[in-house]
């Protein structure tokens, strides 16, 4: 190249072009001032044209000019080397200039050849005048549209603004995702309780209005019609500041710009009456088809023209008829029925297709569609303005339920006729009599039984009221006409015992119960009831009254209370401790019932545990309140069932005495042991109580939760079955801290980092406490511990001990977790002669990453580094980010040469890992310090200041390499 550019300015060795003109001066200068001109000329051309092309860039090819330019001052070039070459013979210097005009020139050439074409197809002035007027009259009618559309937009914001519940609005998606309205009616103020103006300022004046549970519908529907450019269109309910909630209709069409912005012009009404008038008539219909599906009651149309029959769903359900088969046609339905109701249905068509007449039937499903149902079917008829009947419709209702009723009371008046005969054979059988008195008429009807217990013929009338009661005995005579009286003036009906003398003057006892009957004013108009032959009851009641005088005296002197009484409760006999106790004497009480002595709330269970002695159930003992000179009092009774010789069932016998001073004594201990109870059972600690052995007596609900298992199944069970603890770091067994309280006699705490696994398997992080129980002696009885869950709490702790010691951008742990490790190590290589390895690692070329890609692109390439560091190093191994592209690595129990080898492979790794980052490649490469830890070293200071100085030195040494750290150094 150097040769080629010394030959190319030589020329002593040729001779000058001069003496080609043999040195004349007239011809040289001739030669000068031509070239001299021309070159002048053609210097000239060029600038005229830039000048030209810079102020008319409009034109087209102006690219030509600048080549013909090009061309025209190599051309003046060479004749310049003309007048050159007269002195000094450069000739080389000049055939090189002119074959640079030669290639300018062909090139000039080749592309002015085809250029030609596309200038003569360039218009004519005249044209371009035809087309400056055309342009003028677009030009004129797009102002003209563009005023005609002003006025428009004009008119349409008028309108909007006085839209009476709706406006206009236009929303604009930018490209960043986020939205905004670059138009709101004024209408928006009456809609949503928001200026416009402030909703162009702030759209989530809007947005919040819309309720939670509408906000999902909303997004998903913008996304929607994003996507496909379809029209937006949702009604929502939003809640206005003033605390009102509305359904709104909002309605537009998407279209996108030329910026690729989107716009959304719509319209929002309020249709919040619409809305309530839909949930209305929903409601109506909802209602409607409740009812019929309540009433099982179907509708149904036939038209006479078509033969169709329309049926209602009910129907399909009512007649177990599936609505995919659609419905029967005529001669169908009419086989949904039995034969019979067939044809009478059948005959009821066609008389309402010829008359008009309406029908209702009671028709029977057909047995195919089960158990035989009874169906209610109503017809009404429509006639056409001819007066002829075209369409049949009606209700079918399932009445079964009453058809049933119906026949169910035609058989009750079947068995009542049955039951009146089986009443008399009854009364016959248990010497029961019924009788009637009408009180206008003095009638008295008598059944048979009563006939024969009076000792009458059944053949004459019953007797009237004064023949009555001529047959009672002398004695028992004013008491029955006492109560009759009663009856007849105040309504009082009676149950009394009385005596007859028979016709054969036979002694006869008689029990009689009446009841009163009333007239629609409230008189009285008669007495009823029945009469009872209790003769051979009162014969044992006299014989057993003898037998009472026996021992009577005997059960006097008795301090406890003793009673007898009959199954219904009446006393037969009382001894004096009785009455005194009742404050009554023995003749008040003999004959009353013993209910009126015992407490009301208690009678029924008192009466249901007498029922339940039996003979192999002879003694029933029964504790229950009594009412003593009004104070409320407990007793406890013994209640024995008497039998005569044969076995026979005489009375029941009660011997009892007053608990109260117990009762109390035991009602203060459970009330003690419930409010225990209670608290145990709403504090929100479990608790746990054990005997003196460890097994379970007591769980609460907190507890029974937490184990994993109920108080009824754990007790009894030792503790460690159900309450298995371990150490959650070293999964140790944990002593069970009852068992700690009751061998060391004291309340003891459980160590820290204690797990409860429970009967499912889970895991539960608990603190607890337990303490033993003692009695009065202060001898230990139990134990009780008290634990709760504190999982939550651990996590957080153990979550905030994670983000305190380790890197939230790289899950590495940070420098003062670091720093506490490398201290350890330290310690450990002093105290044990270890020798670990420390090295401090800095990327290379990480700025130009995080310069050119971004904060994102460096955290991501810090994310990269860190997976492909850890694939290269121990477990044991720490590798931790010191801050920003700046990681250490603390090698435990590394020698110097497997250090420098991780080291370098750590480095080898780096230097061949490419990062990639929107279609842009990095090299990446790595700065690594070593140093070692041993018994030699000195503090964590020097450590860290050694191994920063080794990373620097590699980097100032060229980068992309390790560097060991030198004693002396």
């Amino acid at each position: 190249m150097l040769e080629f550019g010394k030959s190319l300015f030589a020329y002593k060795q040729f001779i000058p072009h001069g003496h080609c003109y043999l040195w004349k001066p007239e011809l040289v200068g001739l030669h000068i001032v031509s070239d001299s001109l021309i070159a002048l000329a053609y210097y000239s051309i060029p600038i005229t044209l830039l000048y030209f092309v810079r102020k008319r860039q409009d034109l087209p090819f102006n690219w030509v000019f600048l080549l013909f330019a090009t061309f025209i001052v190599t051309c003046g070039t060479t004749h310049l080397m003309e007048i050159w070459t007269l002195w000094y013979p450069t000739y080389w210097l000049s055939g090189c200039l002119k074959a640079i005009t030669a290639i300018v020139s062909l090139y000039t050439a080749s592309e002015l050849i085809p250029l030609v074409p596309k200038a003569l197809a360039l218009p004519s002035s005249a044209q371009l005048e035809a087309a400056n007027l055309e342009l003028e009259r677009e030009i004129s009618e797009r102002k003209q549209a563009e005023l005609a559309l002003q006025e428009r937009e004009a008119m349409l914001r008028q309108i909007s603004d006085n839209l009476p519940n709706g406006a206009i609005y236009k929303v604009i998606r930018e490209i960043d995702g986020s939205d905004r309205f670059s138009y709101m009616s004024a209408g928006i103020e009456k809609l949503m309780e928001v200026r416009a103006e402030d909703a162009l300022k702030d759209a989530t004046l809007i947005y919040r209005q819309f309720i939670p549970e509408d906000v999902p519908l909303l997004l998903a529907a913008v996304d929607e019609s994003l996507r496909n450019l379809s029209v937006f269109d949702i009604k929502l309910q939003i809640q206005t500041p003033s605390a009102r909630l509305k359904w709104l209709h909002f309605r537009s069409t998407p279209r996108q710009l030329q910026d690729g912005r989107m716009v959304w012009d719509g319209l929002v009404v309020d249709v919040t009456d619409l809305k309530c008038a839909e949930e209305t008539l929903r409601k109506s219909e909802a209602l409607l088809e409740e009812s019929q599906q309540v009433a099982r009651l179907g509708n149904w149309e036939f038209d006479i023209v078509t033969g169709k029959i329309t049926w209602s769903k009910q129907l399909f359900d009512l007649l177990n008829r599936d609505p995919a088969l659609l419905e029967p046609n005529y001669q169908e339905n009419l086989q949904l029925y039995w034969l019979e109701d067939a044809g009478k249905l059948a005959q009821a068509i066609e008389r309402a297709m010829s008359t008009g007449e309406s029908y209702k039937l009671i028709l029977r499903a057909s047995p195919t569609y089960g158990s035989t149902i009874y169906i209610e079917g109503i017809g009404h008829t429509e006639f056409n303005a001819a007066g002829k009947v075209i369409r049949l419709y009606g209700t079918t209702q399932d009445v079964t339920e009453r058809q049933v009723a119906i026949n169910e009371r035609k058989q009750a008046e079947e068995e009542l006729r049955r039951s009146e005969t089986l009443l008399a054979t009854a009364q016959k059988i248990a010497q029961m009599g019924s009788w009637e008195w009408y009180l206008e008429s003095q009638k008295q009807i008598w059944s048979a039984e009563t006939f024969r217990i009076f000792g009458l013929n059944l053949t004459q009338s019953a007797p009237t009221q004064t023949a009555f009661l001529q047959m009672l005995h002398p004695e028992d005579r004013p008491v029955l006409q006492r109560h009759l009286l009663e009856a007849i003036t105040n309504g009082n009906p009676f149950n009394l015992e009385y005596r007859i003398i028979r016709p054969d003057g036979s002694l006869r006892y008689l029990e009689s119960r009446a009841e009163v009957a009333y007239d629609t004013q409230g008189q009285t108009i008669r007495l009823y009831g029945a009469i009872l032959d209790i003769t051979e009851r009162k014969q044992a009641e006299i014989a057993l009254k003898q037998t009472e005088i026996r021992y009577r005296a005997i059960v006097e002197d008795q301090t406890e209370l003793i009673a007898r009484y009959l199954p219904d409760g009446t006393l037969t006999f009382v001894n004096q401790a009785f009455a005194v106790y009742f404050g009554r004497s023995a003749e008040e009480l003999i004959g009353s019932r013993n209910k009126s002595v015992i407490f009301e709330e208690d009678r029924q269970r008192v009466a249901q545990l007498i029922a339940s002695i039996s003979v192999d159930n002879p003694v029933v003992i029964v504790e229950n309140r009594v009412v003593v000179a009004n104070q409320v009092r407990w007793t406890q009774w013994h209640n024995r069932m008497l039998l005569d010789e044969q076995g026979c069932f005489i009375e029941f016998q009660s011997v009892g005495r007053d608990i109260t001073t117990l009762k109390q004594i035991e009602e203060k201990l459970f009330q003690e042991k419930e409010l225990a109870q209670v608290t145990l059972q709403s504090i929100g600690d479990a608790v746990i109580t054990t005997d003196a052995f460890s097994k379970i007596q007591y769980l609460n609900p907190i507890a029974e939760s937490l184990i994993g298992c109920t108080e009824a199944s754990a007790q009894g069970l030792p503790l460690v079955e159900v309450f298995r603890i371990v150490n959650e770091i070293t999964r140790e067994p944990v002593q069970n801290p009852i068992d700690l309280a009751l061998q060391s006699n004291q309340i003891v705490g459980l160590t820290n980092n204690a797990v409860l696994i429970n009967q499912n398997n889970q895991e539960i992080a608990i603190e607890n406490s337990a303490a033993p129980i003692r009695n009065r002696e202060g001898q230990i009885i139990g134990a009780v511990m008290v634990f709760h869950d504190v999982t939550q709490n651990r996590k957080l702790s153990h979550q905030l001990s994670w983000q305190a010691n380790h890197d939230g951008l790289t899950g590495l742990v940070n420098r003062q977790e670091f720093e506490r490790r490398v201290e350890q190590a330290l310690c450990f290589a002093k105290l044990d002669c270890q020798v670990h390895a420390l090295c401090y690692l800095d990327l290379d070329h990480f700025k130009i990453v995080n310069d050119t890609c971004g904060h994102l692109a460096g955290d991501e390439l810090l994310r990269q580094i860190t997976g492909l560091l850890q694939e290269k190093i121990r477990k044991t191994d720490t590798l931790a980010r010191l801050g920003g592209d700046e990681f250490g690595l603390l090698l435990i129990q590394c020698m110097p040469e497997q250090a420098l080898r991780v080291t370098n492979d750590l480095l080898s790794c780096v230097q061949e890992f490419r990062f990639i980052w929107q279609e842009q490649v990095f090299s990446i490469g790595a700065s690594i310090g070593l140093i070692g830890i041993d018994t030699n070293s000195e503090s964590l200071t020097e450590i860290f200041s050694t191994a920063d100085a080794a990373c620097y030195t590699a980097k100032r040494r060229g980068r992309n390499r390790v560097y060991v750290a030198e004693a002396d150094d």
